[in-house]
């Protein structure tokens, strides 16, 4: 009896695993996801930092670990901006 009611258990995890998508979480609670404009400005933001990277080792003749720095300093503060921007909007 009880290795029947532990079959059935694992049928019925089973089952739900199988119902769960790639982009739910193990509680099955669908993940966020981002939207396409949020997508499209995290694409062209990455595409601007790397460019912007060769133009400081490049053209402007910084060593290369000064214009990764600042590269990834510019990452940084989008990225504490958009922090703030994220705060004061989840106040409101």
């Amino acid at each position: 009896m009880a290795a029947d009611q532990t079959t059935a258990d694992q049928k019925a995890a089973d089952q739900k695993t199988a119902q769960r998508t790639k982009h739910d979480t193990p509680d099955g609670a669908p993940r966020p996801r981002l939207s396409r404009r949020a997508l499209m400005a995290s694409f062209a933001i990455g595409v601007v930092l790397v460019a912007w990277f060769f133009v400081a080792w490049l053209a402007l003749n910084r060593h290369v670990v000064d214009a990764a720095g600042e590269s990834i300093g510019s990452a940084f503060a989008l990225l504490l901006i958009t922090s703030i921007v994220g705060a004061v909007r989840g106040r409101r």
